[in-house]
């Protein structure tokens, strides 16, 4: 499965261009990563631009997304950071359909459980008996008033496709 993850077609962009409304990619399934450093995979039915506003709008608070705090407490670098977007034919070599009277209808949930049992991203819980350690180079979450400071840095004022996310 490895061999998959590099070399398709899919959209690659940073937090920075997400930040700055640089991107608004198409796709189901998105990982972020630093080269070969993978943090966290996640699924969105709503467009990954709007899925990523929603985990750095409230760092810091009670709501706050860990994934947004680890965001906020690696700034500047994680402006660095790649998401790839990955679409209905990147995930084709995961997806298996679940009953096969639903002819075209894929489960993109099985994908992304798929992809962190193989991953093991540092972030994700659900489905990941045994995540990544972090590697040296990066900053955990430990310190939530730091995570405040940082996130002064981050505010996200934008949404993708609107409040509802249509």
């Amino acid at each position: 499965m490895r061999g998959c993850f590099r070399g398709n077609k899919m959209q690659t962009y940073t937090i920075a261009d997400f930040r700055a409304f640089k991107a608004d990619p198409d796709g189901v399934i998105y990982v972020i990563r630093d080269g070969e450093t993978i943090f966290y995979v996640g699924m969105t039915r709503r467009g990954i631009a709007y899925r990523l506003s929603q985990h750095l709008e409230h760092i810091g608070s009670f709501f706050g997304s860990h994934v947004g705090e680890f965001i906020a407490y690696n700034h500047p670098e994680s402006d660095a950071w790649q998401v790839e977007a990955w679409d209905r034919e990147d995930c084709a070599a995961f997806i298996v359909p679940r009953r096969p009277e639903w002819g075209d209808r894929w489960d993109y949930e099985d994908v992304e459980r798929r992809l962190i049992v193989e991953l093991r991203p540092y972030l994700n819980r659900q489905h990941n008996v045994n995540p990544s350690p972090l590697p040296s180079q990066y900053r955990p979450i430990v310190d939530q008033n730091a995570i405040r400071e940082a996130a002064g840095l981050l505010s996200v004022p934008w949404k993708s496709r609107g409040e509802d996310g249509q």
